[in-house]
């Protein structure tokens, strides 16, 4: 390939808008970029991101995290057809890649945008307990003091949390709630012990949290 490859990752909860989206991806294309956030149509918009991708000389893979908050699906055409419509360099090319915990996601998509994206749906499994201690190893690394938790401590968080949802974010939920707890008790250590005195609050924090937006039903 005679350009070069650009990965730009867009949270969708953050950017929802195609306004936004396309600011987004002008100015992670071109930091240098002195267009303003608002104050113009989409199309010109569109127009500054064709151009910035050519005189930059880039194909972009395009991250588009949390898909689902997407509003609409109309920017998802036009980026997917880019290359068609002649909008950008020959050989060049814009692929996206979404991220979604909406099993259901793809089936909402306008057929046009499924055939003009090519899309492809990929279910990755559940992690495992040793995905979830490489995962929560890392964690320990950042937020607490060396020698404050110990090994058996995470091995327990990860095998419990793996055999119960095998979501990572409510792992490391599971251990913030369990050092929380070693220190409101005033213990120097985070033991296995904790996990076990707050994994009922946990799960029950969880479930207030998502009640109210569930259907009566579900309620």
């Amino acid at each position: 390939m005679d350009h070069t490859l650009k990965w730009i990752y867009i949270s969708c909860k953050i950017q929802h808008t195609e306004n936004s989206f396309l600011y987004e991806m002008i100015k992670q294309v071109d930091p240098e970029t002195k267009v303003p956030m608002k104050g113009f149509s989409l199309d010109y918009y569109y127009s500054v991101l064709w151009k910035v991708i050519k005189e930059n000389n880039v194909s972009l893979v395009v991250v588009l995290d949390e898909i689902d908050y997407l509003k609409k699906d109309y920017f998802l055409y036009n980026i997917s057809r880019a290359g068609e419509s002649k909008f950008l360099n020959n050989g060049h090319f814009i692929s996206t890649i979404g991220i979604s915990n909406d099993f259901h996601y793809g089936e909402n998509l306008d057929p046009r945008v499924k055939s003009s994206m090519n899309f492809k749906d990929f279910i990755f499994p559940l992690y495992d307990t040793y995905q979830i201690r490489m995962i929560l190893c890392e964690r320990v690394k950042l937020a607490f003091n060396e020698g404050s938790i110990i090994e058996e401590t995470i091995n327990l968080c990860a095998a419990i949390s793996a055999k119960s949802h095998g979501d990572a974010r409510k792992a490391i939920e599971l251990l913030r709630a369990s050092a929380i707890y070693a220190e409101e008790n005033g213990f120097s250590q985070v033991l296995p012990e904790h996990i076990d005195k707050v994994f009922d609050t946990v799960d029950a924090d969880r479930f207030e949290k998502l009640v109210p937006g569930m259907a009566f039903h579900k309620k």
